[in-house]
């Protein structure tokens, strides 16, 4: 997380009168003094029905290109008021601590605590489970800008009232060319793995929150969550994603309903100023210690569906993300030069990949195709691993 304030552009006008001068208007950039302490930041959730991930790390400056900082060999625990109940969390990467499987009583409150490597002690507030209505279901059509999808839900009870969701997207996609070679250890054999044919996936960019309490019944109907251009490549095979449900108190939605306007409308002179949006976390030994983050406490409604391109107009032309990818590069042997040393300048560094062999019209090699690397390794921008819930 990017402190808000580590840097803010001024327009001056600096030339007198508007009435009698011609108005000379300088960019001006106030130097700004660089943290000494990077604020501790609490990413998570305590999951009530599963496994709770909690990740540590501190804040830093807008012109430091090494990203966060990440908290790690800290002790975290989560713990239920006065029932004795403790659950370890396991760091399993730096920063990042994992629970078990857990199924919490729906009635108790519960926080998360957490020691550093200096000793540290700080904890959220203790906080009741909130249960998530299940995710009705998950829609979408067609609309003039291309599609849009949208989440559906309903409580009975009309508990819930505050909801946010995030999610997680796949889809299939290709390179633009299909590699049938590689080049090893000076010498052209076949490929044996498939690097044309791969899935990419990304996690939500941005907080989606909504509520009902103006509503006569607690039901959220046809919210917008994913909006695609028309031909977006996401669309062109396959497309699946994965909604994950939340439900939370007023408190909590205040605070994410700040982050979002924190981190989503600023940028111009006419978007609200940045707020103070610190959470439910407190330094048991220094309480006003600045500590960003709330940690919720509740189960997770997930529903997955799939949009597959015959579902969609015939006439939307896709985008392949392979648009500056052109003609292919002809290798042919130059007289007086060995043919391998055309090869090993093509394409042992790498940056290139042959494409196919070139015969001649009695069936004769005399040369090979290629593409730079980002035009036929979908390995760049995906995996070639099929995901297990693929259909």
């Amino acid at each position: 997380m990017r402190m808000q304030h580590s840097k803010l552009f001024l327009l001056i006008t600096a030339c007198g009168w508007l009435l009698s001068l011609s108005g000379c208007i300088e960019p001006f950039e106030p130097e700004v003094k660089v943290q000494d302490t990077k604020a501790l930041v609490v990413d998570g959730f305590i999951n009530s029905t599963g496994r709770s991930i909690i990740k540590l790390s501190h804040t830093y400056d807008l012109e430091s290109t090494a990203g966060p900082l990440t908290e790690d060999k800290a002790q975290v625990f989560i713990q239920g008021q006065g029932n004795g109940e403790e659950y370890l969390l396991r760091e399993v990467k730096g920063g990042t601590y994992v629970s078990d499987s857990l199924v919490l009583n729906p009635k108790a409150q519960y926080r998360l605590f957490f020691s550093t490597r200096d000793k540290k002690e700080y904890a959220s507030a203790y906080t009741l489970v909130k249960t998530s209505p299940p995710i009705d279901a998950l829609t979408w059509k067609v609309v003039p800008r291309g599609l849009e999808l949208y989440a559906n839900t309903h409580d009975e009870t009309g508990q819930s009232v505050y909801y946010r969701w995030d999610y997680t997207e796949t889809w299939e996609f290709t390179a633009y060319a299909q590699s049938m070679l590689q080049y090893v250890n000076g010498q052209m054999e076949p490929r044996t793995e498939d690097i044309y044919h791969c899935w990419q996936t990304v996690n939500s960019p941005s907080v989606q929150l909504t509520n009902t309490r103006r509503l006569a019944q607690d039901q959220v109907k046809a919210f917008p969550l994913i909006e695609f251009v028309e031909g977006d490549t996401r669309l062109r095979y396959k497309y699946s994603v994965l909604v994950r449900q939340y439900t939370m108190s007023a408190e909590e939605y205040q605070y994410w309903e700040t982050l979002k306007k924190n981190t989503e409308t600023i940028g111009s002179l006419f978007d609200p100023l940045p707020s103070q949006s610190l959470g439910n976390i407190r330094n048991l030994n220094k309480p006003t210690e600045p500590v960003l983050g709330y940690v919720g406490v509740g189960s997770v409604s997930q529903k997955r569906i799939f949009i597959a391109p015959h579902q969609l107009p015939s006439t939307w032309n896709f985008k392949t993300g392979n648009e500056n990818c052109g003609d292919p590069d002809t290798i042919k042997p130059l007289p007086f030069v060995p043919f391998k040393e055309i090869l090993d300048a093509q394409f042992e560094a790498g940056k290139h990949l042959p494409i196919k062999t070139l015969y001649n019209a009695g069936g004769v090699a005399f040369g090979y195709t290629s593409y730079p690397v980002e035009c036929a390794d979908c390995r760049l921008r995906g995996t070639t691993t099929r995901p297990t819930f693929w259909q």
